[in-house]
């Protein structure tokens, strides 16, 4: 029995270990025995789906509207060239951004 012990005990810590290290939960600050078999946010798979996170990307930056894109296109498009879109979208809107901010000095 004492294998069986020391092999489950083992394993806590290691459980424990990795949470603590990818900060999942925090076993120093507050120790609790159940956080190892506990369910936390940070580590459900729905969502870290890449599918999900591309989805997530083409409604928040308005993918559609700036390129004309439906999502099944998007999420076809090769790593390089949505990268491409998502940094020259953000370029023009700083850009417009800054545009606004001057036209509200202008008007003030």
């Amino acid at each position: 029995m004492e294998k069986v012990d020391s092999a489950i005990q083992r394993k806590i810590v290691l459980d424990e270990l990795y949470q603590q290290i990818y900060g999942i939960y925090d076993h120093m600050s507050n120790p609790d025995p159940l956080a190892v078999c506990s369910s936390f946010e940070s580590e459900e798979i729905e969502k870290m789906d890449p599918t999900r996170y591309m989805l997530d990307i083409y409604r928040n930056e308005g993918i559609k509207d700036q390129y004309g894109l439906t999502v099944l296109e998007f999420l076809d498009l090769p790593t390089n060239i949505t990268k491409m879109l998502l940094d020259s979208g953000k370029k023009d809107r700083q850009r417009e951004h800054k545009e606004l901010e001057e036209l509200r000095k202008l008007t003030k």
